[in-house]
């Protein structure tokens, strides 16, 4: 819980018993931050990073902890018949697992697919979707990236949501004649971008 004191140069925060003032507050987050990218970015000293949309920068714990297990383990197909594929298997499983727990997706009901990225991801539904004698129809909303826009030249009809509030009412089973008629019928692929 946040609380101002009205009067005083500085405005003052209480939370339990500890007081700061906004300033200090700050000034200790960027001085966090800045000892972080010391430590986990030493290549940005002295650079303005601005490409984050390209690439994320690995952190320098984790290059080292993937030097160190890939230094140190025998990692190999888990489908061939190599010394230890186990260890590579268990390591699938246990990514897989996780992946399904975030999503909250039931393991009975649910898998996961790992492909090189998302426009591979993308290329293979995309791919069994068309297999469909009768097409498919697709929806997707505005946000979308450019491999979920392509993906409406394949589909038989296609229809983009302009606005969350578009989707959310579609979702919940609003009319929207827009949607009706020539969407019916087929198979449905829905594709809605995680920021939205």
């Amino acid at each position: 819980m946040k609380c101002f004191q009205r009067s005083g140069p500085r405005p003052m925060i209480a939370n339990g018993d500890k007081h700061w003032d906004e300033k200090g507050e700050r000034r200790a987050y960027n001085d966090r931050i800045s000892r972080m990218r010391k430590i986990e970015y030493p290549m940005l000293e002295d650079l303005t990073y601005l490409d984050h949309g390209g690439t994320t920068l690995a952190p320098k714990s984790l290059l080292e902890s993937f030097c160190e297990e890939m230094q140190s383990t025998l990692l190999a197909n888990p489908h061939s018949d190599s010394s230890n594929p186990s260890v590579t298997a268990v390591m699938v499983e246990q990514t897989r697992l996780a992946v399904l727990k975030m999503f909250n997706a039931d393991p009975v009901h649910f898998d996961v697919v790992f492909t090189a990225n998302a426009t591979g991801a993308i290329k293979l539904v995309t791919e069994g979707f068309s297999g469909y004698a009768e097409g498919f129809n697709y929806c997707y909303h505005r946000n979308s990236h450019t491999s979920l826009v392509g993906v409406r030249e394949l589909a038989n009809r296609s229809h983009c949501f302009a606005s969350n509030e578009e989707t959310k009412n579609w979702l919940a089973g609003a009319n929207d004649s827009s949607l009706e008629g020539p969407l019916a019928g087929r198979p449905l692929l829905f594709a809605y971008p995680a920021q939205s």
